[in-house]
């Protein structure tokens, strides 16, 4: 259990025995910028906000999870300036953020734990984080973050699960279903051990 500031932000003590976010990076990488759907605003990437909706439920995942321990690293996809990974850092110390306002629109809380990045496209070596999660992002916003390359490289970048959650929108969750069954012929698809799909959210287990 890491120790908070008055301001409930992790104490700089306690980033400094913790990795940091560099150590996951692939230093062969190279972009892909086809990647990236036509009408993704890289100039003003943080998309308008539509309304509240049901929030991933971490610390009831982390409790039901036997296998999870504190060591385990997780990724937020999209998890903007860190505020949403704050709820569960007494549990996972080893919470990272990849998304693309980093350094611009939002300041991460977390120094060497947020990189700007898209997640289309990861920096990242294959099963860097043991789990990796996107909330209010990647099933959010089907039409500005590509969901067919966004969740490959979710399922690439992890090692035992993925879980997304889903906008209430009833055409959002029809283009991440379809997605999905177009997934499940490549390469990250073929690693999907267990699936479940509701209202609210998509979870994957996975082979390693």
């Amino acid at each position: 259990m890491c120790e908070l500031t008055a301001q409930g932000y992790p104490s700089p003590e306690w980033f400094a025995v913790n990795q940091p976010i560099e150590d996951f990076l692939d230093s062969e990488w190279q972009p892909h910028v086809d990647r990236l759907l036509p009408n993704y605003d890289v100039a003003n990437t943080n998309p308008k906000w539509i309304g509240e909706g049901t929030s991933l439920d971490i610390t009831r995942l982390l409790g039901t999870e036997g296998r999870y321990n504190s060591r385990n690293t997780v990724l937020s996809v999209g998890g903007g300036n860190g505020a949403e990974p704050l709820t569960i850092l007494r549990q996972a110390p080893y919470v990272y953020i990849l998304d693309p306002t980093v350094g611009e629109v939002t300041q991460p809380i977390y120094p060497h734990r947020a990189i700007k990045g898209y997640a289309e496209d990861m920096p990242f070596k294959d099963k860097s984080f043991w789990w990796v999660i996107s909330n209010k992002a990647v099933g959010w916003y089907p039409k500005v973050i590509n969901p067919y390359w966004a969740i490959r490289e979710m399922i690439r970048v992890a090692q035992e699960r993925v879980n997304i959650t889903i906008g209430q929108d009833e055409e959002n969750k029809l283009l991440l279903e379809t997605t999905i069954e177009k997934i499940k012929d490549s390469p990250e698809g073929k690693r999907i051990r267990k699936m479940n799909i509701t209202d609210t959210e998509i979870a994957f287990l996975l082979n390693p």
